[in-house]
């Protein structure tokens, strides 16, 4: 009887080895986006900026993942979405909803249809939307697809099969050098002078630009691959990928120069309080933080949020000043 259990428990030992062996014998790896992907399904994977792009049998799924700071759940940016696209179509109708997990983070799938009502019956299709939304390491993911038919039922199983064979590449924690810490505190104080003598002009010295950005990447991405892709976005598509940061930037430092105003400070009286920073990931190899500029002004104190400040070659700069009116603390 012991040697019969004992086989059996080899037996089992091989083969439960065996199997954690092969589970995943093709892995598509993409530190970007910090996913895996187990293809054992022999989907066609490939990066084509700004999305990862799963493919097979004529079904095509994308990844996309984007920087996010805000409040809301994942269930609350995918409701938030749906209602709005609904008011620009008023066929949009919810088709089902329900909370899931990846990598045991919570996110939000939903898939929406389109029928067009005025088509001849016999015709019409619907569009199937199906989505998936999730927050994690301070990005939004989104994985979606549409089918143009009125079985979609393959296209839906090879979302969900990507879920099931995805998995999120965990990061450690960020750490600066005191070399970086004395330079991001340099920019605060940079960026409160900006605010003290209302110059636009001082405070456009903070913002990346093509030059800088150019000079951070070929400093510090590893990849060389990576590398050549992120210097041909900067300077064959910087109006679409990063010019538009500076722009919301530069208005954001005007309309806080103006609810300052509003608020009757005299910018030129205002005291620093603190400059704060919160490291988080960004571009691959490139180190990120936000910050908070907290000042004070008859008694009052205020602050500022950056969403996103880089670390280049000569110090950090500003992507994204995203605040319109100051937060009264």
């Amino acid at each position: 009887m012991t040697k019969i259990k004992t086989t059996i428990l080899i037996v089992c030992l091989i083969s439960c080895t065996f199997r954690g062996f092969t589970q995943c014998a093709d892995k598509y790896i993409n530190n970007r986006f910090g996913v895996e992907i187990c293809n054992n399904s022999n989907w066609e994977i490939k990066e084509q900026l700004p999305y990862i792009l799963v493919k097979s049998n004529g079904i095509n799924v994308s990844i996309y993942a984007e920087r996010y700071s805000g409040d809301l759940t994942a269930k609350e940016i995918w409701q938030t979405s749906y209602e709005q696209e609904k008011k620009e179509n008023s066929d949009l109708e919810l088709k089902n909803q329900e909370t899931i997990k990846i990598d045991s983070i919570q996110a939000y799938l939903g898939i929406t249809y389109l029928f067009p009502i005025n088509t001849d019956a016999k015709m019409r299709k619907e569009t199937h939307n199906i989505s998936v939304i999730f927050l994690f390491n301070g990005l939004k993911y989104v994985i979606n697809n549409n089918c143009y038919s009125n079985d979609c039922a393959l296209n839906e199983k090879m979302v969900r099969d990507i879920i099931s064979n995805l998995t999120l590449i965990k990061e450690g924690p960020i750490v600066l050098t005191n070399e970086e810490k004395k330079q991001i505190t340099v920019l605060g104080n940079n960026l409160f002078n900006s605010f003290k003598k209302a110059e636009i002009n001082s405070f456009q010295k903070l913002l990346i630009n093509k030059k800088n950005m150019n000079e951070g990447i070929e400093l510090n991405m590893k990849d060389k691959e990576m590398k050549v892709r992120f210097a041909k976005i900067i300077n064959e598509n910087w109006e679409e990928a990063f010019s538009l940061f500076v722009t919301k930037s530069e208005e954001s430092f005007k309309a806080l120069s103006e609810d300052g105003n509003k608020l009757k400070i005299k910018w030129s009286k205002i005291e620093f309080i603190s400059f704060t920073y919160e490291p988080h990931s960004g571009i691959p190899d490139m180190k990120s933080v936000s910050g908070i500029m907290t000042f004070k002004f008859s008694e009052k104190n205020y602050a500022i949020k950056i969403k996103d400040i880089i670390l280049l070659k000569d110090g950090w700069y500003i992507v994204e000043l995203k605040d319109k009116q100051l937060r009264q603390n």
